[in-house]
């Protein structure tokens, strides 16, 4: 673990890293009503962590690390964490969520890092200094050996996931997921108070139709051993009812997995069939 707190340190820290082609991310904050203040900036390669205070130093040498398309960079349940780097000035390309990608080899939702190194590494990591206060200087030693194992384990589990993704055919399938998190963030980041505009299913049948799509979602996704809600959001549900022809919006390995059955369930009706424990669309 070594901890970066001055600009020649990170200058020397980035000189290391530009050779890498794989680095692990992390991120302290502390949040107020509106928005998010990145104090930590965690990176991994192999066997060593860099802890960089972001409260002490100037990011610029980092920005063109977190650009570098040939680096990927790696995190766990990203969204957060982009979007700290992106107010501090700092734009990622060529980025993997270990959360978002463990949803298309279980059918649990948002798996905690906790719950994945504990599945790939045999690992339990402790949550204690989570809630700490990451802008108090100095910082504790039990929270920088808190936020070195924050990012520690996470090139394994990667290379785990790597493995499992690659022998069942998914291990592209979430690419255009990222650029499209990373474009979103840009537009409205996810720390603002304004919500997205909801649709609104008020019939009866309507709601019918909607109970129907949730189940089919759920079913779909047991069957393919793949998270329900990454192949389908609850908006995303209601906007078929509205526009039956959505059904199309699910392009690629979700159309083939959700979609078409979407569109025999609104064309020809379903009917779902319980066989040896397990639920098959007729």
């Amino acid at each position: 673990m070594i901890f970066i707190d001055n600009d020649q340190l990170l200058q020397e820290c980035c000189q290391r890293l530009s050779k890498e082609e794989l680095i692990a991310v992390d991120t302290e904050f502390m949040r107020d009503t509106n928005s998010l203040l990145l104090c930590l900036i965690q990176l991994a390669i192999n066997d060593e962590v860099y802890i960089i205070d972001v409260l002490q130093c100037n990011l610029a040498p980092l920005v063109g690390i977190f650009s570098n398309e040939k680096i990927l960079k790696v995190f766990h349940a990203a969204r957060q964490d982009l979007e700290c780097l992106w107010n501090a000035g700092i734009s990622v390309i060529n980025c993997y969520d270990t959360q978002m990608y463990e949803m298309l080899l279980d059918i649990k939702q948002d798996i905690s890092y906790r719950q994945i190194v504990l599945k790939y590494c045999n690992k339990a990591v402790s949550k204690q200094e989570k809630r700490s206060d990451w802008s108090a200087r100095p910082l504790s030693h039990a929270q920088l050996c808190y936020s070195a194992n924050d990012v520690f384990y996470l090139r394994k589990v990667y290379l785990h996931q790597l493995h499992h993704l690659t022998q069942v055919g998914r291990l592209n399938w979430l690419e255009d997921d990222m650029v499209r998190l990373n474009d979103l963030i840009r537009q409205q980041p996810l720390s603002t108070d304004k919500q997205p505009h909801k649709l609104h299913i008020v019939s009866y049948n309507d709601k019918l139709m909607l109970s129907a799509l949730k189940l089919l979602r759920d079913v779909c996704g047991v069957n393919h051993n793949i998270c329900p809600h990454l192949l389908a959001t609850k908006e995303e549900l209601k906007q078929i009812i509205i526009s039956p022809n959505e059904a199309r919006c699910f392009g690629g390995w979700r159309y083939e997995v959700f979609g078409r059955e979407v569109e025999r369930l609104l064309n020809e009706g379903l009917m779902l069939q319980v066989n040896g424990g397990r639920i098959k669309c007729r």
